[in-house]
């Protein structure tokens, strides 16, 4: 065989392999690449959390016939699902005593005074919350509620009380998600 007929096999045969493995190689770094364009989930920054319809004996609403701008039925589950995974959170974090779930779903006085009330070392439950929308505002960033009769159960060092409470509660919608920005919880 001749120098250049092997030459030329040489190159053919490395021109054969350059090929599918050039292929490849910008397959696997346009994937890379694009991994890095699609930026983060928006759900992460809420710790993953999704949104979540509670069950009917959990919360429902009860009346939506509110002044301002009638919600769409997304706004509406929005709505009931942050404030079901703040109380949630509330409950979690007097169980655990972990307060860095409280900010997703906790804003200005009203999370000042959850994490008060988180460290008073005791547990709590909720349940059977009864919503009423009373104000939903033109640009859908204020909603106004009130929870009727909701079961608030307390467990601390002497046993389990089970309370019946009302709340008036204002959520604002903030970067995108719904926290609750005030409310009064009335015992009965």
């Amino acid at each position: 065989m001749s120098k250049n007929l092997v030459k030329f096999a040489i190159f053919s045969g490395g021109m054969l392999l350059l090929v599918p493995i050039s292929l490849i190689g910008f397959t696997l770094m346009s994937s890379f690449i694009a991994a890095f364009n699609t930026g983060a989930d928006p759900a992460s920054i809420f710790r993953g959390h999704s949104l979540y319809a509670p069950d009917v004996e959990e919360a429902q609403w009860v009346s939506i016939q509110a002044e301002g701008t009638a919600p769409t039925q997304v706004e509406l589950e929005e709505l009931i699902s942050a404030y079901w995974l703040a109380w949630e959170a509330l409950s979690q974090a007097h169980a655990t005593g972990d307060l860095s779930d409280l900010p997703t779903y906790w804003a200005g006085e009203a999370l000042d005074t959850a994490r008060t009330a988180a460290e008073s070392g005791v547990t709590v439950a909720h349940s059977g919350h009864r919503l009423r929308l009373v104000f939903f505002s033109d640009d859908s960033s204020v909603a106004i509620v009130r929870d009727l009769g909701f079961a608030y159960t307390v467990t601390d060092a002497s046993g389990a009380y089970v309370l019946s409470a009302n709340a008036e509660i204002v959520l604002t919608l903030d970067n995108g998600f719904w926290r609750i920005r005030q409310y009064t919880v009335n015992f009965s």
